[in-house]
């Protein structure tokens, strides 16, 4: 079945994006001529493993699932912490 949205992880087609817009993923916005998907949540995201996993929560192929920080993409430690927090 050829759907518009993956089964697996709920997001869209990748695509082109034509227009400056925010990603759901991150705190740095989608722009023109980078890659994007729907999140599946009515808003888009960064089509990169960073932001599919932040939207999604999906683990990656070799680590547990674990959501990465918005403004360094570090995963947090075992105490929380991230490699932004000082």
């Amino acid at each position: 079945m050829n759907d518009l949205y993956n089964e697996h992880d709920r997001l869209g087609p990748v695509f082109t994006a034509q227009y400056l817009t925010d990603c759901s993923g991150c705190d740095e916005p989608i722009c023109p001529g980078e890659d994007a998907r729907s999140d599946g949540q009515s808003s888009w995201v960064h089509a990169d493993d960073q932001c599919e996993r932040a939207v999604t929560g999906a683990p990656h192929r070799d680590r547990p699932a674990a959501i990465a920080c918005t403004r360094c993409f570090q995963l947090p430690a075992s105490n929380g912490a991230c490699g932004c927090d000082s």
